[in-house]
């Protein structure tokens, strides 16, 4: 990402950027979360570029195979039923 969108992010969401131009996306919807009033969440930090079981790739990935990969994330919030 360029510098100006790496202060954007700085500003917008208080961090402290651990490399110059990285951002950890994870660590972002985490504060999100949190910022909501959910605390109980959990973080799968597998790369999905780099991950390999039995020489064989667990995820797909744009950016090992340069494009034609899709993957969707869920989200799942349970209400409680009384």
């Amino acid at each position: 990402m360029d510098a100006k969108l790496a202060e954007d992010f700085k500003k917008d969401f208080n961090l402290k950027l651990q490399r110059p131009r990285y951002l950890d996306l994870q660590e972002i919807n985490a504060l999100q979360l949190r910022e909501i009033g959910i605390s109980d969440f959990d973080i799968i930090r597998t790369c999905t570029k780099c991950s390999v079981i039995d020489s064989e790739h667990v995820f797909r990935s744009y950016r090992r195979e340069g494009g034609g990969t899709r993957q969707f994330s869920v989200i799942s919030i349970e209400s409680e039923v009384h």
